[in-house]
């Protein structure tokens, strides 16, 4: 071989590299996008890397090239909790052809989002997590957070006048998540999820559940999900909480019609410890209430 072909192979392996680390960089800013907030502990699940400080790398490149920003208060350096990392103002104007216009626009405050967002949405990709990790061997399982419906809207956007983004007809505001899983090809369902926190007012809960027993009656319900409502998944930081909502609907069991709307509730402990198999979705019945699996709970049965 002579030195000049040494050379080329030689930079054709520094380029394919470089673009390897291009791509992963892509990923990882994508990642973000969809949480907003992320953890270096739910970087290192979302790489599959065995030891954190692998992910603590990535993040720290990131950071280092302007692309992304840092929170990190005393508060979690006392209560040793990880820092929580974000978009910068770089770093969402490389994602200005990957992301919705209008979710790009609601991340320029993040810098600014007051502690109580920035756990919430912690919270919604640690309970990603737990799903994919709980469901990974049921079928094919898709999250959409409401970054990512946004982002369908954009790519679906026609720029005709009488263009209707899919998502205005969903729940107001968005639900957390919207989650696909399919067993086959076809047999899958739907869910919509949201993540309540202890520390929320709980009459911000009952004034939500109240809407959701108005919105299946509704004409965008019908617009949204023509073939039925989607079970409505309630996952609370703590399990006090968790009694507190399944006392509420057993008193609103006269208004929910269960054929209608199906709303299972769990916590995040149970979550983080269950399998695949575990019954862990409590559906509130008037007399009684039943857990179920994920698998059991049909819009269709």
């Amino acid at each position: 071989m002579t030195e000049d072909s040494k050379l080329v192979e030689s930079e054709t392996v520094v380029n394919s590299k470089s673009t390897r680390r291009s791509k992963r960089q892509e990923e990882l800013l994508e990642f973000i996008y969809a949480y907003r907030f992320v953890t270096t502990k739910q970087v290192q699940v979302f790489l599959g890397k065995k030891q954190i400080q692998q992910a603590q790398q990535r993040l720290n490149t990131l950071l280092a090239k302007g692309y992304i920003d840092r929170r990190f208060t005393s508060e979690d350096r006392l209560l040793g909790r990880y820092a929580s990392y974000y978009l910068s103002l770089d770093g969402l104007k490389l994602l200005k052809r990957y992301g919705s216009p209008q979710a790009l626009k609601n991340m320029r405050k993040d810098a600014t989002a007051s502690e109580s967002f920035v756990k919430h949405n912690i919270a919604i990709g640690d309970v990603a997590a737990d799903l994919t990790r709980m469901y990974r061997d049921a079928g094919r399982l898709m999250l959409f957070t409401k970054n990512e419906l946004l982002r369908e809207d954009a790519n679906n956007n026609d720029s005709s006048e009488d263009y209707e983004p899919a998502s205005a007809s969903f729940p107001q505001p968005l639900p957390d998540m919207l989650i696909d899983l399919m067993y086959g090809e076809d047999d899958w369902e739907g869910y919509l999820l949201e993540v309540w926190h202890d520390t929320v007012p709980f009459w911000v809960y009952r004034k939500r559940i109240k809407y959701y027993i108005e919105y299946v009656d509704s004409d965008e319900r019908e617009e949204a999900f023509s073939s039925g409502m989607p079970p409505l998944l309630l996952v609370c930081d703590t399990p006090t909480l968790q009694r507190r909502v399944q006392r509420y609907l057993r008193r609103m069991c006269d208004e929910i019609d269960e054929d209608d709307l199906k709303i299972l509730v769990t916590n995040q402990y149970l979550l983080h410890e269950a399998k695949g198999g575990d019954a862990i979705w409590t559906a509130v019945g008037e007399e009684e209430n039943e857990t179920l699996r994920l698998r059991d709970i049909s819009v269709n049965p």
